[in-house]
């Protein structure tokens, strides 16, 4: 481990940062906020005025200069003591973001908007307690799985285009365990999924603010089913196949969920495993919980298995039914700070604990993290090797909106 006086070293650096997300949000953030100065440079000079030869080199290399270092700079300029070079570093970004933070969510909400409505008359109250969860962006509408599977209008952020996520367009690559099957789904497919089974949880009763969860591997079918349920402005869970009945009932009687969908078979170290079994003692373990209606079995082979001796519970296939085929795609737009995900605590020291996510505020950090830190972009591809229990299977799927 490097000491605290020994810089570690430098692994990797942009060979272009001046065509990334980040450099492009910094220079707008300095013509709309006036925090750069032309002749606080990546080198500085003592007159307070740039010599003629120097122009062409300042104006080239224009930096971010945020309020207090600007301070410190105009002071050292004054007194001609600013000769040494200022470091541009990330660090003045994150400084600006924390120290001005209505400002920065501001400037990222109009250079990277998602598809929203309504507007917003104060980004949040920055008086009120961290404890009381002040409302961020009140007035503005959206919905999770339309910014994952459209893009916003440059033009007009209120409506969604297909603009990077063209129908022909891969979106994700499916390799299941072992690599017994390596499959390719396109965006136009997976929106016809999305809407048929959204429209299928429609006809099934499923409105704003009902709980729909999973007991699934990381695949196509999952991830269908987390855009379903949120297109509707219902809430979201996740459980892997690998947890037993205890821990996936220790989460769920919580949520009260209203449909649980689960893999009927799980691939483990070359076995494959039978899961109609723990299908049972799930709906055994929602006794009581008057908002769940049923299970559905999600086929994890092209055979489906048969849950006919599992009491609530009906295929995938059938469910399906409900849609009558209907693949338009209708999204239920909820306020910023409504609740679309539920993910947990390890469960260490007791029960898992229930940690619910804003739909605006995770699109947003999704925005920071996507655009600004990873750069990303229609041509990225991004891997994120997880189950579906963790946090970072939902952070893999908000990749997708930053992909337009």
């Amino acid at each position: 481990m490097a000491s605290a006086t020994t810089m570690p070293r430098k692994l990797w650096e942009h060979p272009k940062p001046r065509e990334t997300a980040m450099w492009r949000f910094v220079e707008l953030v300095n013509r709309k906020r006036g925090l750069g100065l032309k002749r606080v440079e990546k080198r500085f000079l003592v007159a307070n005025e740039p010599r003629n030869n120097d122009v062409s080199f300042l104006e080239e290399n224009r930096t971010l200069i945020l309020p207090n270092t600007l301070r410190t700079v105009r002071q050292k300029l004054a007194h001609g003591t600013e000769t040494e070079p200022y470091p541009q570093t990330f660090q003045d970004l994150y400084t600006w973001s924390v120290d001005q933070r209505t400002d920065f969510w501001s400037d990222l909400f109009a250079a990277h908007p998602v598809i929203h409505s309504g507007t917003y008359t104060r980004v949040v109250d920055t008086e009120a307690r961290m404890d009381s969860v002040p409302k961020w962006f009140e007035g503005v509408t959206l919905n999770f799985a339309e910014n994952i599977l459209l893009t916003a209008d440059p033009s007009d952020p209120s409506r969604g285009t297909k603009q990077g996520k063209e129908d022909g367009k891969t979106v994700c690559t499916e390799v299941r365990e072992g690599c017994t099957s390596i499959s390719q789904l396109a965006w136009g497919d997976l929106r016809r999924k999305v809407a048929r089974l959204s429209n299928a949880m429609r006809a099934h009763g499923v409105t704003k603010g009902d709980r729909v969860a999973v007991v699934a591997s990381n695949s196509i079918d999952t991830l269908v089913v987390f855009l379903a349920v949120t297109a509707l402005g219902g809430l979201f869970s996740s459980s892997s196949t690998d947890m037993g009945s205890k821990g996936v009932l220790d989460r769920l009687t919580q949520i009260r969920p209203k449909w649980v969908f689960v893999d009927d078979w799980a691939v483990y170290n070359g076995k494959t495993i039978d899961l109609r079994q723990k299908m049972v003692e799930i709906v055994e373990g929602m006794h009581g919980v008057t908002e769940f209606e049923g299970l559905v079995s999600i086929p994890r082979f092209a055979e489906a298995a048969d849950v006919s001796k599992v009491l609530k519970a009906q295929s995938q296939f059938e469910y399906l039914k409900a849609s009558k085929g209907d693949e338009r795609l209708v999204f239920e737009r909820i306020g910023f700070n409504d609740p679309f995900l539920v993910v947990y605590s390890s469960g260490t020291t007791g029960t898992p604990k229930c940690i619910v996510h804003s739909t605006g505020g995770i699109l947003m950090n999704g925005v920071k993290e996507g655009k600004l830190h990873r750069d990303l972009g229609p041509h990225t591809v991004a891997l994120q090797y997880t189950t579906v229990s963790r946090l970072h299977y939902e952070c893999a799927c908000l990749t997708l909106s930053n992909t337009g």
